[in-house]
């Protein structure tokens, strides 16, 4: 028979009279060490940029040192698996688009997960696209570019895309499918040389986020604007139409929306916590005005945990019908 000493037993009493909150009290509270935020593309884009703003945010929310890793390649799908492949208690998150998340792993054969494995926990903003062209196209508002696509006798144009599978891709194809015309669809690795090639004008056409230098590039005239995805104009660009001034293209609506995401499985207190601090990052007055000055919008007072949830689902279904749509194989 076993036998308990005296202090065992009245350390077993004690215990079962600790109040519940003083037992959990014991846990660490998330997080409880450096949180990293991998970023799915080198450092100095539009993505990183953002990142490394939000940095200090939430490293004065958590109280913890938050650090940014790049790990570039595959179209972001290898960032997402590096944190899909670490603990699943939050240490190490995802900042990206649904190019990486929803449509990486539709295009990508080396994306070995799903929509499902990761959780937004929260919203960062968003950018319309330009639709623009290289500066010595004979094209000059949208009309224009689809008259020309659809008459049998023009020349193919191409698109320029920031690779297979990718929101750029997908928008050339929608408007190649909307028009019944012909584009020959040219990936590159990422904003630089897609605009490098627009430029130099070796690619027709492209499709450029407004934020960053967009605006730039098409006020000094180094790239035509078609156009602007938009129900309305943006004001960052107030003498470039939307597509619903067109005859043709009216509700030809696309945007890129940045976001913080974890695994599904993140414990609950975890998510909340994520949540919290990155609607508290993106209220900052540095981060509006990074915002304001790249022509993103961010949400007021931000999205909670319930709401990302059904943006994210809805997001998912939208792009996987598109692909569908254009027949979108991995490769």
């Amino acid at each position: 028979m076993k036998i308990i000493n005296r202090r065992t037993a009245l350390a077993a009493v004690a215990a079962t009279l600790l109040p519940v909150g003083s037992i959990r009290a014991q846990s660490p509270v998330f997080p409880s060490r450096t949180v990293a935020i991998v970023v799915g593309f080198p450092a100095g884009g539009a993505t990183d940029v953002t990142a490394r703003v939000a940095q200090p945010h939430l490293q004065k929310a958590w109280g913890q040192t938050v650090i940014v890793e790049n790990v570039s390649g595959a179209g972001g799908s290898i960032g997402v698996q590096k944190m899909l492949n670490a603990t699943q208690e939050g240490h190490v998150l995802f900042l990206g688009t649904a190019s990486d998340t929803v449509l990486a792993p539709l295009a990508i054969q080396s994306a070995r997960y799903r929509t499902e494995n990761l959780r937004l926990l929260g919203y960062m903003g968003q950018a319309e696209f330009a639709i623009v062209a290289r500066p010595g196209l004979a094209l000059n508002t949208l009309d224009d570019l689809v008259a020309y696509m659809r008459t049998p006798s023009s020349k193919e144009l191409s698109y320029a895309s920031f690779g297979n599978g990718s929101i750029y891709h997908l928008i050339g194809e929608d408007l190649k499918s909307r028009t019944g015309g012909q584009l020959l669809h040219v990936p590159f690795q990422g904003m630089g040389p897609t605009v490098t090639n627009l430029i130099g004008n070796q690619v027709d056409l492209g499709f450029l986020p407004i934020a960053g230098q967009t605006v730039g590039l098409i006020n000094s005239g180094r790239v035509k604007a078609i156009a602007v995805t938009g129900a309305r104009r943006n004001p960052q660009l107030p003498n470039v139409a939307s597509v619903d001034e067109s005859q043709h293209m009216k509700g030809f609506h696309h945007t890129v929306w940045l976001g913080l995401f974890g695994p599904s499985s993140l414990p609950a207190d975890a998510a909340a916590r994520v949540n919290a601090a990155v609607n508290e990052a993106i209220r900052s007055p540095e981060y509006l005005k990074f915002s304001a000055e790249n022509g993103t919008g961010v949400p007021d007072p931000g999205l909670t945990l319930q709401q990302t949830t059904k943006f994210y689902v809805d997001e998912t279904e939208k792009l996987r019908l598109l692909a569908k749509s254009i027949k979108l194989e991995a490769k």
